[in-house]
């Protein structure tokens, strides 16, 4: 699988209401691709709404270096 299907299916969790499911769908994700940027995007975005903004962090602060076009600073600055 690649990262974009992964991304999928973890969007289609949280769709279906099971936003745990998802994380564990990125988190599984990430040990295949660690330097995907857009699954450290994606599963900080999922930190953020369940309130863990210090995972969220983490993950948004790796998506901005490992791609700086991905992240606008303000979000981080939101959460820092």
């Amino acid at each position: 699988m690649n990262e974009q299907i992964y991304i999928g299916m973890a969007k289609m969790q949280i769709e279906a209401g099971d936003v745990q499911n998802a994380l564990t769908i990125l988190t599984s994700a990430l040990k295949q691709y660690p330097d995907s940027a857009q699954l450290h995007l994606e599963r900080g975005r999922i930190y953020r709404t369940l309130g863990n903004n210090e995972a969220a962090l983490f993950d948004l602060k790796k998506a901005a270096e490992l791609n700086p076009q991905l992240i606008n600073i303000s979000t981080l600055a939101k959460l820092d």
